[in-house]
């Protein structure tokens, strides 16, 4: 039998390491393999599951979260999309009354307030942030950005505003770009100022 050292004190076998801590040999084996301690209580079917973050023992997720600041759902959520439990918390943002949001070097008490003070809604607002145009921008078309349409020389800063010169619908005008019938060109509004 091969003597087995745990914790400076020598037992004479595997089995009667387990025995000691009235574990199963295999979950004496798993443990050690894994850094949990022989002591630690033995998951009986709760959720309290012991739980090993950079090499250090936890006897449950819940202990995990108290230690690094974290609600159990935030962490259990973190673990789960592998973000490190060590980043700052982010203050979860209202939109409405949000916190203090800075722009263009000014300091706007919210998002709201700041597409207020841009004349542009506030989901116009958030999708030029994430998107990165700038908010002075003056006109927002679909997914492509900032663009304007040209019919027959003229400038129309949208397919609604040359709907309305040709005095037909939108779906109208679509359905004759589609067949050819009405030919239009797509220009970034700055190169229509030009």
């Amino acid at each position: 039998m091969k003597k087995v050292t745990y914790k400076k004190k020598e037992y004479p076998s595997y089995a009667a390491l387990a025995r000691a801590f009235n574990l199963s040999s295999t979950q004496t084996m798993k443990r050690l393999e894994m850094g949990i301690p022989l002591e630690a209580i033995r998951n009986t079917g709760t959720k309290a599951r012991p739980i090993i973050y950079q090499g250090k023992y936890y006897p449950s997720r819940k202990a995990l979260a108290d230690v690094m600041g974290l609600s159990p759902s935030n962490l259990n959520r973190r673990l789960k999309r592998e973000i490190p439990l060590e980043n700052p918390l982010r203050k979860h943002v209202h939109l409405k009354r949000g916190v203090e949001i800075q722009y263009a070097g000014k300091v706007y008490a919210s998002k709201t307030v700041c597409a207020k003070a841009y004349g542009i809604s506030l989901s116009q607002l958030c999708e030029r942030l994430a998107k990165g145009i700038p908010l002075e921008s003056p006109n927002m078309r679909g997914k492509r950005g900032v663009l304007a349409i040209t019919y027959e020389g003229k400038t129309f800063e949208s397919k609604t505003a040359l709907a309305k010169y040709l005095d037909i619908t939108l779906s109208t005008l679509t359905r004759r770009v589609k067949r050819g019938e009405i030919n239009i060109e797509t220009i970034s509004l700055e190169n229509a100022k030009e």
